[in-house]
């Protein structure tokens, strides 16, 4: 499965996936997601958490040294941290396609 139609899935149920609405329960379900990728295939590329916290961090105008849910905590107002996450991985995928 590809990583942006999991995302999908995610975003639709969080809860089913993660058991919870938290950033970082995110954060390692989607690690370890990735890292059984890259074990299965050496050549996997994540454009997640390859290029995301760098776009975060230009976006938010933060160059601490911070994972990107750590910045999507700190910097979303809302304190919906897991539905700020979707919104930008969705602006980010995009951005990407237009590349």
């Amino acid at each position: 499965m590809e990583l942006i139609d999991l995302l999908r899935q995610i975003e639709r149920r969080p809860q089913l996936f993660l058991g919870t609405d938290d950033i970082f329960a995110l954060r390692h379900f989607l690690s370890g997601y990735i890292m059984a990728e890259k074990e299965h295939d050496p050549a996997y590329h994540d454009w997640l958490f390859s290029g995301f916290p760098s776009y975060l961090s230009q976006l938010y105008q933060d160059d601490r040294d911070l994972d990107w849910a750590a910045l999507i905590r700190l910097h979303e107002p809302d304190g919906d941290s897991v539905a700020a996450f979707f919104r930008l991985a969705h602006r980010y995928y995009e951005i990407l396609q237009q590349r």
